[in-house]
């Protein structure tokens, strides 16, 4: 996943932001921990916003495994964070990694889910991909 777009989704305010390709370069030496930077959604609503859901379908009760391609200052300063949610849009689980790869399994009830970037205390980032893939 690239970040595509830069929305009022972004946290803007202070925040410095380069497009060079595919890359992004994110700066804010002042924002405050666990603000969300970006996310990606599994679900949307193209009468609503006219944007295509960002994220692939997922198999119910099958493991996958994230990868983050990610420059941070200072390192280790960002989580990832996926959200699961039910067909009626109700957060039934979610996780949280703090390192840059993980693997979880996509509850068994869950109808789409969401993947964010979360500050904890980055103040540089130069994004590059996530890679989202199955381990089956």
């Amino acid at each position: 996943m690239y970040w595509k777009r830069v929305s009022n989704l972004n946290y803007l305010y202070g925040s410095s932001i380069h497009i060079n390709g595919r890359k992004i370069r994110f700066y804010n030496e002042l924002m405050p921990p666990s603000l969300l930077i970006q996310e990606w959604n599994s679900l949307s609503s193209y009468q609503s916003n006219q944007l295509q859901p960002d994220l692939p379908l997922l198999k119910k009760g099958s493991l996958y495994q994230i990868s983050s391609y990610i420059q941070l200052v200072p390192e280790k300063s960002l989580y990832v964070r996926i959200e699961f949610f039910d067909r009626f849009s109700q957060l039934i689980d979610f996780k949280i990694f703090k390192e840059m790869t993980g693997q979880f399994r996509y509850p068994e009830s869950a109808y789409s889910y969401r993947i964010q970037l979360v500050n904890a205390g980055c103040q540089s980032i130069e994004f590059d991909h996530l890679l989202l893939q199955s381990c089956s």
